[in-house]
């Protein structure tokens, strides 16, 4: 029962941070923005992950009503991923972990949020994000390695490389 009020929570959060989003100017904007990337990361890397799309309640209907939220927010959310991520390497010191577990979070975040809205995201709007450029980013700031495993996140797939090393695989 617990676990059905958390996802519910976590749908409705998405939901209403998008809405909010798309009617509120910058920078309280940026706010509704982080919440509703929090929320899409807590959606993919929770226990319901395994439940996704096919056991959820509304899950269609549920996508397809925030999938227009995204199109709505989606200049302001390359926006805010542009402007974290450069605030982020301004702000990085090799030792500084606050900086690294940032820049880590918010390429996860990106990569749920494609994962989640994948069907609705063509190529050039995902190509906005600049992953390769972003990852590249990564892989020059030094070993991720040196982050305390006890500040990982659990729940993350294995194709979250940046947690465990600044090393693509594909590389």
């Amino acid at each position: 029962m617990q676990e059905e009020i958390s996802l519910s929570a976590t749908l409705t959060n998405i939901a209403k941070a998008w809405d909010k989003a798309a009617v509120t100017p910058y920078p309280e904007k940026q706010n509704w923005i982080r919440n509703a990337l929090a929320n899409v990361y807590a959606l993919n890397s929770k226990w319901y992950l395994e439940k996704l799309p096919q056991e959820v309640p509304l899950w269609k209907e549920w996508l397809n009503a925030t999938a227009a939220g995204v199109e709505k927010n989606f200049n302001s959310i390359v926006t805010y991923v542009n402007s974290t991520l450069s605030w982020s390497e301004i702000q990085w010191i090799s030792e500084d972990y606050q900086s690294l577990l940032n820049l880590n979070m918010l390429r996860s975040q990106i990569a749920f949020l494609i994962d989640t809205y994948r069907e609705f995201l063509d190529d050039s709007q995902i190509s906005a994000f600049e992953l390769d450029a972003f990852d590249e980013r990564l892989r020059n700031l030094g070993d991720a390695s040196n982050l305390p495993e006890r500040l990982i996140p659990d729940g993350l797939p294995r194709t979250h490389w940046w947690w465990h090393t600044f090393q693509d695989p594909e590389h």
